[in-house]
């Protein structure tokens, strides 16, 4: 009898890290790598800026670049995701990416943009629709 306990008792355990042991370890043909930088408009690296990993509507993953603007997301299910990136004094910006099984994913590169540069940029295309404005209605009165 107790060889026969002894022998179960080894089987369930065997079979419990086995089950254990699948959960913690990812599928390498199921899993991929995202990694990209975040960069200003200006081209400089962005450190301390926080990225998630979205899907859908759910946050799966987050992490902040390092030092030289850079992020990395392993073991990624594949399937599709959005990869989300801001920072103080930046707009947000996200970027849309889909893992494949047994396919690399390019490196992203994700622009963080200052308001102020918007707003800028918006006044200058205001600024040049009203220029064309004038000399069309000049053209025409000439």
């Amino acid at each position: 009898m107790r060889l026969v306990l002894s022998a179960l008792l080894v089987g369930f355990v065997a079979v419990g890290l086995i089950a254990v042991g699948s959960i913690q370890v990812a599928n390498p043909t199921t899993a991929g790598v995202l990694a990209g930088i975040v960069v200003d408009d200006t081209g400089t690296a962005v450190t301390g800026a926080p990225v998630e990993l979205r899907a859908g509507a759910r946050v799966a993953r987050t992490t902040v670049t390092d030092a030289g603007g850079r992020f990395r997301f392993e073991n990624v299910v594949a399937g599709a995701y959005e990869v989300r990136a801001s920072g103080l004094g930046f707009q947000t910006t996200s970027m849309s990416v889909e893992v494949l099984t047994d396919r690399p994913t390019a490196a992203l590169r994700l622009v963080l943009v200052r308001p102020a540069r918007i707003e800028a940029d918006r006044a200058q295309a205001k600024a040049e629709a009203l220029a064309s404005a004038v000399a069309t209605m000049a053209r025409a009165s000439s």
